[in-house]
């Protein structure tokens, strides 16, 4: 949630950021993106996503790709579905594919670095 409360603080909103800073954990980052779709205007929510690419983990992009092509019962994704290569080249081609702005190499290569913290 810190990279939420960082960008509204950034669009002028801080009382926002304050307000999902504190939410509780049981409420999931990608939900409250989710629902900031249908709250916000499109091109801010459009540059919330092009921001998170730059100023926040590769929480978005990964999440998309579990609900969206995945779809799976429970949303559940582990470490050893990541190290599955053929995960990886999936990931890698939806990130070309809906994000084409971005470099999946790069996304891949942040979610790495994650999972060996």
């Amino acid at each position: 949630m810190h990279y939420l409360k960082t960008f509204f603080d950034d669009e002028g909103m801080p009382h926002l950021g304050n307000s999902l800073a504190n939410v509780e954990q049981e409420v999931a980052l990608y939900d409250v993106i989710l629902d900031l779709k249908r709250a916000l205007k499109p091109d801010l929510y459009q540059r919330l996503i092009e921001h998170s690419f730059l100023f926040a983990p590769p929480y978005y992009p990964l999440n998309y790709f579990i609900e969206i092509p995945l779809r799976p019962p429970l949303r559940i994704f582990t470490i050893m579905d990541w190290t599955n290569t053929t995960t990886q080249e999936r990931f890698g081609e939806f990130v070309r594919k809906i994000f084409p702005a971005q470099n999946s190499s790069d996304i891949m290569r942040d979610i790495e670095q994650w999972i060996e913290r």
